[in-house]
């Protein structure tokens, strides 16, 4: 049969090799056009996406493939079909040819692999098979009691879903009381043989494959809806059968197209509560914080951007690998409640790993920075049921919790010592008054400013009040909103007398000079 005349090397973006030479097999491969028809490689293109979407271990690295339209009769012939031999993760090599090994991954993948094609023909289909997954255009999207669909059906029940039956490929009397145990055992209502009862089912196989956890003894169960009112829609969440309080308002970012949700609400951060213990620093965030999250409050949130999923008085952002939110996550995680809030996860090697059936994933890799951030919030431009969620078990703790806010608080505390220690000798801050300092020190956590703009602003020749002036300049034009309420808290908290602000020859504290040759004043 005449071959297509498209092709693709990528699908979602991820690499395809072909890895049939001698020795390359599951392991490596070389590059190749593989032709196959729009159609199909559309499909193959929303089932990668999926997958890195619903598997723990995030975007795959690698794809290995046996080919797609080969000169033969039938589906490969048409391009419409596409053989799959292997995918590569940082952290796990899936080779179809082991499924014997990993049974319940491999029918992780096959599940997603059949909500994007009509037909998957596997390892029990025939011997030829045992070495790849198998996809092309026939057949219908339902489930239609064929061979090669029931040969699934019984293998996800038996090794996914623990409710054994032959694995023969005959729709019987087992196998059908089985399918009904499921989608009851599921809350899934009506007939397999529905479209949208094959998919929710196919949905719930490949999350248990993947990972999902037995529910733990102890956990907080986490209920939400939402309610909209004309434009508006605000969603609400009770534990543990709790009074119901607000999540958050859905929000659109229309610069990233983001859609999440946004609060803030509850309790705030005041620097009299923590000046015994910090001193001078207690006051030193209070303005930025004032600036992040309006008035410091502790559970403000953020999930409609790129960074996925934003958190707490200084705006902690999921998407930075070893970042503000991962020192302070961890450090929750430490607290004796952290498995009643998050069963799902724990600290290894002080890392965040998710709990799952194949063993634990590290969810912090400086490779995949996001795999974190997105398993709190998966797409940042819609709102999802797990990121409620998750936002719910957040504002919940924090609200419960002093051990909670009191972490943010030493997260924050860390987070500026180590900004202004790693500029001190460029900027030479060493006698520079705290309020230089202080919006020196919010410039960088925003990121509105570059070294060179700081270092011209401080250029005056010592005159400390107009490199004041100067540095509140910078970004003025793109965060007009944000220096102004800067500028406004500095001078509030001047004319206060607030420690740290209230003599204008009190000069900057230097406890975060790295360098012991210079003391502080």
């Amino acid at each position: 049969m005449s071959r297509p005349d498209t092709f693709f090397t990528t699908l979602n973006g991820i690499t395809v090799l072909y890895d049939r030479k001698p020795g390359d097999y599951g392991i490596r491969g070389v590059a190749r056009d593989f032709f196959a028809t729009r159609a199909i490689e559309r499909k193959l293109d929303a089932c990668f996406a999926e997958l890195e979407d619903v598997c723990p271990l995030g975007r795959p690295t690698l794809i290995l493939s046996a080919g797609a339209w080969v000169d033969k009769p039938g589906f490969h012939g048409s391009g419409e079909a596409f053989d799959l031999d292997a995918i590569h993760w940082t952290d796990k090599k899936f080779v179809c040819g082991e499924f014997l090994t990993d049974k319940r991954f491999y029918l992780g993948v096959d599940a997603v692999l059949r909500k994007h094609v009509p037909t998957v023909l596997n390892f029990f289909y025939n011997d030829a098979h045992h070495d790849h997954l198998h996809a092309d255009l026939g057949g219908a999207m339902r489930f239609t009691r064929a061979e090669s669909e029931v040969y699934f059906l019984q293998a996800a029940l038996t090794h996914v879903l623990d409710i054994p039956v032959g694995i023969d490929g005959d729709w019987g009397p087992n196998t059908s009381a089985g399918t009904e145990r499921a989608l009851t055992e599921l809350g899934i209502s009506g007939s397999i043989e529905d479209e949208a009862v094959w998919m929710q089912l196919l949905t719930a196989i490949s999350s248990r494959a993947f990972g999902e956890p037995i529910p733990v003894s102890g956990a907080k169960t986490v209920s939400v809806r939402k309610v909209t009112v004309g434009d508006k829609t605000t969603w609400f969440a009770i534990v543990d059968n709790e009074p119901e309080f607000t999540v958050g308002r859905e929000t659109f970012f229309a610069p990233q197209t983001g859609r999440g949700l946004s609060s803030l609400t509850g309790l705030t951060y005041d620097p009299d509560d923590y000046r015994e213990k910090y001193g001078f620093w207690a006051d030193f965030i209070y303005p930025t914080a004032f600036c992040e999250s309006q008035k410091g409050f502790f559970n403000a949130l953020n999930t409609w951007d790129r960074a996925h999923f934003t958190f707490g008085f200084m705006q902690f952002g999921a998407h930075v690998f070893d970042g503000d939110f991962a020192r302070y996550f961890r450090g929750l995680l430490a607290l004796k409640e952290a498995s009643a809030y998050f069963p799902k996860l724990e600290l290894k090697d002080n890392f965040i790993h998710q709990k799952t059936a194949a063993g634990l994933v590290n969810l912090e890799t400086n490779t995949d920075p996001t795999k974190l951030a997105k398993f709190l919030n998966p797409d940042f431009r819609a709102v999802e049921q797990v990121e409620v969620e998750n936002a719910a078990r957040f504002i919940h703790w924090c609200n419960k919790s002093l051990e909670n806010r009191q972490l943010q608080v030493k997260v924050s505390v860390e987070v500026f010592k180590s900004l202004l220690s790693r500029r001190a000798v460029i900027y030479s801050l060493n006698g520079k008054p705290d309020k230089v300092c202080l919006v020196i020190a919010d410039i960088h956590h925003q990121g509105r400013g570059k070294v060179a703009e700081v270092k011209s602003a401080l250029d005056t020749g010592g005159d400390m009040n107009k490199a004041f002036r100067n540095l509140l300049e910078i970004g003025k034009v793109k965060f007009p909103g944000r220096i102004a309420t800067l500028k406004s808290k500095i001078s509030e908290m001047t004319a206060a007398g607030t420690p740290a602000y209230f003599l204008a020859s009190i000069r900057c504290r230097m406890e975060f000079l790295a360098s012991p040759s210079i003391a502080p004043e």
